[in-house]
């Protein structure tokens, strides 16, 4: 459940910066609309990509592929640090959104395989719980790291994140081959 903490404190870093970094790319004219369009480009490649990550969860591992998701969305979000269009941008959302999308599906197919049946309800509660936390602190830090050092400091901040949570996740199921077996 601390990956999910982590991935949510990563995604959510970048929100209160996404319009100013728009901003600085395209420049103030239709703001609004060319943010949405960054905004949106993530949430469209999530929808195209998400039920794909869910099956292939489901034949391979949700560990196996969690990791592998967790260290290509760190990987697709470093470039954000280094964008100098606004299409750039636009692009890497959408490939981002591919990679975050099979996240909280996999992790959830997880969690109800191997939390027992009575108390599925009150982990996934947990994990949703956590999710929030995520959501509060990913803003404020993403908001402070901005402040200090810059938008590109926040992608790299947010790689970083992902890349810690995706090392946490790959020595736990090495660790534990148990966990590197389920399906």
């Amino acid at each position: 459940m601390l990956i999910s903490t982590l991935v949510q404190v990563a995604h959510f870093s970048i929100q209160p910066i996404l319009s100013l970094y728009v901003g600085e790319l395209h420049g103030t004219s239709n703001l609004g609309f060319y943010s949405g369009i960054a905004f949106s480009a993530a949430g469209l490649g999530n929808l195209l990509m998400a039920r794909h990550w869910g099956k292939i969860g489901d034949r391979h591992g949700h560990v196996k592929i969690l990791v592998l998701l967790l260290f290509l969305t760190a990987t697709v979000y470093l470039p954000g640090a280094f964008i100098n269009h606004f299409w750039q941008l636009v692009l890497v959302r959408f490939i981002l959104g591919m990679a975050i999308g099979g996240i909280i599906p996999v992790r959830i197919a997880y969690i109800r395989q191997e939390a027992p049946v009575a108390m599925q309800g009150e982990v996934l509660g947990y994990n949703t719980s956590l999710r929030f936390l995520g959501n509060i602190i990913g803003p404020a830090m993403g908001g402070m790291v901005a402040g200090f050092y810059g938008f590109s400091a926040v992608f790299i901040t947010t790689s970083t994140l992902l890349l810690i949570a995706g090392l946490v996740l790959y020595f736990a199921m090495h660790r534990n081959p148990e966990l590197a077996r389920s399906h």
